[in-house]
This record gives structure tokens, C-alpha cells and sequence, in this order.
């Protein structure tokens, strides 16, 4: 399974979303024609290390690379309950690996 855990960022060109919820799922989704045709934007992840002397460091890569679906934006009912007051977008996309997917739900600072 991909290793993807809340809290990472998935990087997609010049831009960073927080990942705020994994969905994982066993199953062989990534070698089906029509995930390969919908997994179409490359992506890669980043963790932050662990905290050392009260501060956490620079987030460093964690995979390099990852083929996603493109965003969807998640309708208004889902956005409310899962972000907070802050102006931020709620999207969620899905990536795939020989032993299950994931949907990646994120969110992104408008």
C-alpha cells in the first residue's frame, strides 16, 4: 500500500496540499485500463521528520512519484464538515499501487 498518512503534502508541480484524510482500499485498481487512462497528473509526497528540540524540520520527500487522478472539488455538504473557517478548498483525488488505492482527501488555501 502506499505509504500516505494525514499530515503529508502531495506536491503537484508548484503547488502543495495538505493531505487531511487517507482512504486505503486492497485491490489491484492501479492495473485496470480505466484507472490508468483517469490517473493522469504525477504527483509525489512529502513528510515532515519527526520533532527534535521542540521544532519539526523541513518536509523532505517521501515519494517521488505517485500517478494521481486530477482533483475533485468536494461538494458543499463534505467541505463544511471537514474544513474549518478558514478559506480553504477541499479536494480529494485517488492513487494506486500493485497492492490497493487510496483517496486522498486534501485541502489547499484559496
Amino acid at each position: 500500500m502506499l505509504d500516505i498518512i494525514d499530515g503529508d503534502l502531495l506536491v503537484v508541480g508548484a503547488d502543495s496540499y495538505l493531505i487531511r484524510g487517507v482512504g486505503a482500499w486492497v485491490g489491484t485498481l492501479r492495473d485496470s485500463a480505466a484507472f490508468k487512462h483517469m490517473a493522469t497528473v504525477t504527483a509525489s509526497t512529502k513528510r515532515a521528520p519527526a520533532i527534535a528540540s521542540n521544532q519539526r524540520g523541513v518536509p523532505t520527500t517521501n515519494l517521488a512519484t505517485v500517478m494521481v487522478t486530477p482533483f475533485d472539488i468536494l461538494d458543499d455538504g463534505i467541505s463544511a464538515a471537514i474544513a474549518t473557517e478558514s478559506p480553504t478548498r477541499v479536494l480529494r483525488c485517488y492513487a494506486a499501487d500493485a497492492t490497493g488505492y487510496v483517496a486522498l482527501t486534501c485541502e489547499k488555501r484559496k
